[in-house]
């Protein structure tokens, strides 16, 4: 007798649930493909600090040497005959020695690339860079119709010697070139502005360009500006390039010099301290305190009130004051003569009559008789 098998509901609800899901994996890795995501996140340190990074790169699948400077230490590395040398900064600190020895390199097969950064001044007939005034180009800048023109529209059709096809380069550039001098071997640029002109100097080469942001990172891949760039190395071995690096904030700053500064506050506090301990010279003793008499002090007062033209008042107001001390003292003062005051004061202070009548009516004043006359009021004063 045949037993049959009963299955839950539960089990065939797992069961159908695990078919249909099998049947959509299926169908969905049978059906779509796999496609590669690419997300921009942004440039890399290196590229950040060498805005000229693609271009390295580039000529070095070219192999060709590529080496970046910041500053104009290439003229003491030997480099060689026919390496080409671009400098994207100013040359206005460049010495006059310094310019000889790279007209003697390019003179020998070298070639130099230079941005165009000094504008012409027609007040002086010159620009401060002495490169291109010795080439005789002058580096005019654009109103501002004449720059957004060139941006939108301005892009060079070069033909250099060798190829067949033109080279489409579209200069960013705030002004334009202009030889002058007649001696250029090549001018390139568009039917309004020239940005590029080049000179031959014996077996070398001067090129003299108006933007080099077409080999940055971000524009090196527009337009033929790769190419523009193998066009002007040329067969150069070796590629040097000087340009203005980012510089660092000032704390950074701070902080690689503060040695330096710790250093020099330490030095200025002990020359401080030993200019106070160095003591030279005869060593003086304070002087002992001195003491004015009364007397002094009277003088003083009175030649000082002599001299402010107040002495005639001052004996009237110090006259008064004794008035009338004596009018508290002797009854009826006020209604005697002087010849009974004079009598009355002389009594109470013990002073000569002939003396106090000089102080009542006084002879011609002048500065002893005024202070004189301050004294002895001061000892009437001092008996009343």
């Amino acid at each position: 007798m045949n037993r049959l098998i009963n299955i839950s509901k539960v089990t065939w609800v797992i069961l159908i649930f695990s078919i249909l899901i099998f049947l959509l994996a299926s169908w969905f890795f049978n059906t779509f493909d796999r496609v590669a995501y690419q997300e921009n996140i942004g440039a890399s340190q290196e590229a950040r600090q060498n805005p000229f990074l693609a271009a390295q790169l580039l000529l070095k699948q070219k192999r060709i040497e590529f080496e970046t400077l910041q500053d104009f230490s290439f003229l003491s590395r030997n480099p060689g005959q026919f390496d080409t040398l671009l400098i994207s900064s100013s040359r206005v600190g460049l010495t006059e020695q310094s310019r000889d020895i790279l007209m003697q390199w390019v003179q020998q097969g070298g070639h130099l690339i230079l941005l165009a950064t000094e504008y012409f001044e027609f007040e002086f007939e010159s620009s401060r860079d002495k490169f291109l005034d010795s080439l005789g180009l002058r580096f005019y800048e654009m109103d501002f119709d004449h720059r957004v023109y060139s941006d939108e529209h301005g892009v060079s059709r070069l033909v250099f010697q060798g190829y067949e096809e033109q080279t489409e380069i579209h200069f960013y550039a705030n002004g334009y070139i202009e030889d002058i001098s007649g001696n250029a071997s090549f001018v390139g640029g568009t039917d309004f502005a020239d940005q590029l002109v080049q000179y031959e100097i014996k077996s070398g080469m001067i090129s003299v360009l108006t933007d080099f942001s077409v080999w940055e990172n971000d524009r090196i891949n527009k337009h033929d500006h790769a190419m523009f760039l193998l066009q002007l190395i040329g067969s150069s071995p070796k590629v040097w390039l000087v340009f203005n690096p980012i510089q660092p904030s000032l704390l950074v700053l701070a902080w690689q010099k503060a040695s330096y500064i710790v250093i020099s506050c330490a030095v200025l506090f002990i020359a401080f301290l030993l200019s106070n301990m160095w003591r030279q010279g005869k060593l003086n003793n304070d002087a002992e305190p001195s003491h004015r008499e009364i007397m002094q002090h009277i003088r003083a007062a009175g030649e000082f009130s002599f001299r402010q033209d107040q002495g005639l008042q001052q004996i009237q107001v110090l006259r008064e004051l004794i008035d009338k001390n004596m009018a508290q003292r002797v009854y009826g003062y006020f209604q005697l003569s002087l010849d009974k005051r004079l009598e009355k004061v002389a009594e109470l202070t013990q002073i000569d009559k002939k003396k106090l009548q000089t102080l009542w009516e006084p002879a011609e004043l002048n500065q002893d008789s005024f202070v004189e006359l301050v004294k002895l009021i001061q000892e009437i004063r001092k008996h009343l």
